[in-house]
């Protein structure tokens, strides 16, 4: 029978001595807690060890194998057998048990808040699965075996994921040349050409100017035939982006805070670097009246980045939907507004071609570190302009062939997990014979409810229906939505539910169930499930024909449901992501017994996964605080 074994008693420790700075290139192994060994002139071990990062927050217990002349940084712990007659060592195995156990091990051991490291007593103390000499030798060659093919399909997967970014560049160039439309073009060849319309827009323009709606802009420079890029179709025209616009203006330079919500909610470059508008992290300032029509939105204007250190982000646009007319923005952000004779999804799709991204980033000016492109360069930007029904019809050619690549993209990103869990799946097992408290080891823990429940896979069917009925023409709806609101539906109402949620990066997950819902609402004609579409979920024949059956199985629960599906509605994927995963370590917490707070909440939460990190503490602060308005965590009389 495997052992649990504190680390103190497995392995001498001792503290590295060199600091990354005093390092000088040499013959010998600078092992550091980066994943790259450097090189110094003299070493202080010649052995065998496994090295452990403890003090560097990015690289936080990373484990290193070494084995020769080496020295170690000061921000590392060395490992060396303390037994090894007792406790006999094959340091390569240990290798991918730290590493596999890395998640685990730092969030028990850690300490600090903004400079975290791992505690030497905790560590010393941490338990880990100790196996005999013969099963070490009998793992390790099958996991060097495994590694050698997840190095391979890794970078096999690497490959496919650069030729799927240069097939989206591919498009959209394609799209701003006429390449993409030229059959489009042959079947309406009797549409009004750009150059009509660019006189249109100029006599709108013109009459905005005598009713004082807008202000009357300096003329641009003429367009040479030198400056033209490429040539384009018959039908289309080169234009100035200033041409197209009504109105241009720079942000609020006013200082927000995250305080005073009552105050104009602020959209900054971390609301919309994504590509889209995210208001998870919103800060407030107070405008007046005049300040609050001057850094007003409206439906279709574009956010453009001006200034940042990143060059890639400059110039990047943001489509502003309906939803976000009641926000300003701030000093390093340009509103520009297109003249409603230009499709503005057309100009976002262009402001990602690689053929602006090099006018952008080309003669992009720099001021300490800072990246600029203001509004006079910005209205200079050359634009190929198509018939206003061709812009259309480039929107939706772009969109249906990105949803294409997104459902690539995804096909990728599981054949990447599935590569991630070969090493998990290997060591998984060979600890099938270690005592329970070693089956957390793969990081694929049961969620299970409680104890006594009786599968009712109808029930859950009709659950899963309801809920798709009233969800399925939210665009954040989909797979990930559904499972959370399952789990969140089950956890709070404590109901009788076959489910077997799983510990996944994304969260509580069945991947069952989520096969077995689809199945099951399409064979009952209720709903059809599509990954590439932008609504996932179809209404068949019989959609809404659940309900008589739904309201006598949950006839106790409905309100309850009901709520519950309201509070997130809108909500996106991450923020479902972000309370469904906070609710399962929340009772976890309570289950064993352990005091409850927030920070131990909230270093669990981290410790689910790496992909966690992707949260900040104060997204997860105004999450909690969230839950707690509303109810949505375990209570403590619930807990079986």
């Amino acid at each position: 029978m495997n052992q649990m074994i504190p680390i103190g008693k497995l392995f001498d420790l001792e503290k590295g001595q060199l600091q990354s700075s005093k390092c000088t290139a040499g013959d010998y192994n600078f092992i550091t807690a980066a994943e790259n060994w450097k090189s110094h002139k003299t070493f202080d071990h010649d052995c065998e060890a496994l090295v452990f990062a403890a003090a560097a927050s990015g690289s936080l217990g990373r484990t290193h194998h070494v084995n020769g002349k080496f020295i170690a940084s000061d921000l590392c712990f060395i490992l060396t057998p303390r037994d090894t007659v007792k406790y006999p060592m094959n340091l390569e195995f240990y290798h991918f048990v730290f590493n596999s156990l890395r998640p685990i091990i730092v969030a028990a051991t850690k300490s600090g808040t903004s400079k975290e490291s791992i505690n030497q007593k905790n560590f010393k103390r941490y338990e880990l699965p100790y196996f005999d000499i013969e099963q070490q030798a009998l793992w390790i060659e099958k996991l060097k075996s495994t590694l050698d093919q997840k190095k391979q399909l890794d970078s096999e997967l690497s490959y496919q994921k650069h030729l799927l970014i240069e097939l989206r560049q591919q498009i959209l160039q394609d799209a701003v040349e006429g390449t993409l439309t030229a059959e489009w073009r042959k079947e309406n060849a009797d549409i009004e050409p750009a150059s009509d319309l660019l006189n249109r827009i100029a006599t709108k323009k013109e009459q905005l100017v005598k009713e004082k709606k807008i202000k009357k802009q300096k003329p641009l420079p003429a367009i040479t035939e030198k400056e033209k890029p490429f040539p384009l179709p018959k039908s289309w025209e080169w234009c100035r982006l200033g041409h197209l616009l009504t109105n241009l203006q720079y942000g609020t330079s006013k200082k927000c805070s995250y305080d005073n919500k009552q105050n104009t909610p602020i959209l900054r470059i971390p609301n919309v670097s994504s590509g889209f508008i995210d208001t998870s992290d919103l800060k407030y300032t107070n405008l007046s009246t005049r300040e609050k029509q001057q850094y007003s939105l409206e439906k279709d204007d574009l956010l453009i980045i001006r200034s940042n250190g990143s060059r890639k982000l400059v110039g990047l646009a943001v489509h502003v939907g309906s939803n976000s007319e009641s926000f300003g923005y701030a000093g390093y952000l340009i509103r520009i507004r297109p003249t409603v004779l230009i499709n503005s999804l057309y100009l976002k799709k262009f402001f990602t071609s690689p053929y602006i991204r090099a006018s952008i980033e080309t003669p992009l000016r720099t001021t300490v570190g800072i990246n600029n492109i203001n509004s006079t360069e910005l209205s200079n930007l050359l634009i190929p302009l198509p018939p206003l029904e061709e812009q259309k019809a480039i929107v939706a050619k772009v969109e249906a062939l990105f949803a294409i690549c997104d459902q690539l993209e995804a096909q990728i990103a599981q054949n990447q997990e599935h590569t991630n869990q070969l090493m998990q799946a290997v060591l998984k097992e060979a600890f099938t014979h270690a005592e329970d408290e070693i089956q957390a080891i793969d990081n694929v823990v049961e969620l299970k409810p409680a104890k006594g429940k009786q599968a009712d896979y109808y029930k859950r069917t009709l659950l899963a229906a309801e809920i798709v009925d009233q969800l399925h023409k939210e665009p954040t709806f989909g797979h990930l939505k559904l499972q959370k609101m399952i789990f969140l539906c089950q956890k709070t109402q404590d109901m009788e539910l076959p489910t077997n949620f799983l510990q996944q990066a994304a969260g509580p997950y069945d991947p069952k169930m989520a096969r077995s819902l689809d199945k099951q609402l399409k064979e009952k004609q209720w709903y059809d499930y599509n990954s590439s579409a932008r609504l996932k979920y179809k209404p068949l024949d019989e959609a809404g024909t659940h309900k008589d059956d739904y309201q006598k199985y949950f006839q106790e629960d409905l309100e309850s449901i009901k709520h519950l599906i309201g509070l997130f509605k809108t909500k996106k994927s991450n923020e479902m992501e972000a309370v469904a995963t906070l609710y399962a370590c929340w009772e976890e917490i309570l289950n064993v017994g352990s005091s409850f707070t927030k920070k131990a909440l909230i270093e669990k939460f981290f410790a689910w996964s790496e992909e966690k990190r992707k949260f900040s503490e104060r997204q997860l602060n105004q999450v909690i605080a969230w839950m707690e308005k509303h109810g949505i965590h375990p209570k403590e009389e619930t807990i079986h």
